[in-house]
């Protein structure tokens, strides 16, 4: 089985930048996981701890982490909590970027990118830039070259009150 999942692109030290590519992981058991099948559900490196933990029989830590059990996913059972989940991006500690399903709202920032490495322990260059606020439907457009916000304006809103939700608990 083939997973599709999300590999963060980064364009200096510790800065996000609007790119994302969908990065494939191959899953192989005979017997137990079918041949064959490919899955585009939203699946992430947290989840692996939960999976793992799940096919060992071990518990999971007491203090509640991210993630979620994919084992059946992975058998090529729907899950539907994998694609209505919220995902969260920073750059230097603050919010960059938050996704829902398909959907991928970029908040508009400030920030800083490292564009040339350091030497001898002295950091390199850093130049600043503005993060314009975009959203992009990555079903329709993995590569996040198209920005629809205009088109779809009631989405960033609905994205932004989850997140201020959110920092309010």
């Amino acid at each position: 089985m083939a997973i599709m999942a999300e590999v963060q692109a980064f364009s200096g030290a510790g800065s996000l930048m609007s790119s994302k590519a969908g990065s494939g992981c191959l899953v192989s058991w005979p017997g137990v996981i079918p041949k064959g099948k490919v899955s585009h559900d939203l699946v992430t490196s947290m989840d692996t701890l939960p999976t793992i933990c799940h096919l060992t029989g071990t518990p999971l830590p007491a203090k509640k982490i991210d993630g979620m059990n994919i084992f059946p996913a992975l058998q090529g059972k729907k899950i539907k909590k994998l694609n209505k989940r919220y995902f969260y991006y920073y750059s230097n500690e603050k919010p960059s970027a938050i996704r829902k399903g398909n959907w991928k709202y970029i908040l508009p920032i400030r920030d800083a990118v490292a564009t040339n490495p350091g030497k001898n322990g002295k950091n390199g260059k850093t130049e600043t830039f503005q993060q314009t606020e975009a959203l992009y439907n990555l079903k329709k457009n993995v590569s996040e070259s198209k920005n629809v916000i205009q088109e779809y304006p009631e989405m960033p809103m609905s994205l932004k009150m989850h997140w201020l939700h959110l920092t309010k608990l």
